[in-house]
């Protein structure tokens, strides 16, 4: 199912994700499908069913990135780049937006 509004594809397993109460134990799910920890990072990056909340958007992120998922890269540098959640740094933001690019080719 394509979410309309920011054209982020949203499958089974990240809807029923975003219905566990407290995210910690997928945070620490080994083998967890990946592309859906990128998606729940986008669900709470844009307040999408879930309240907006920018530091759980960067631990998502940050175990999507960790794990090879390219868009939870860039979406980590945008993060650093405009200073949510995290400080804002911009030379972090320009080496996980390269590290992104490096991977895409």
């Amino acid at each position: 199912m394509k979410d309309k509004t920011y054209n982020v594809d949203i499958n089974e397993s990240t809807l029923l994700l975003l219905n566990i109460r407290d995210n910690k134990e997928f945070l620490s799910t080994e083998g967890s499908d990946m592309e859906s920890v990128a998606s729940l990072g986008f669900s709470y990056y844009h307040g999408r069913g879930v309240i907006q909340d920018y530091k759980k958007a960067y631990e998502f992120f940050k175990k999507a990135s960790d794990n090879g998922v390219v868009r939870a890269t860039r979406c980590l540098g945008s993060l650093y780049e405009y200073g949510q959640y995290v400080d804002k740094d911009k030379t972090e933001a320009v080496i996980l937006y390269q590290i992104a690019a490096e991977k895409n080719r």
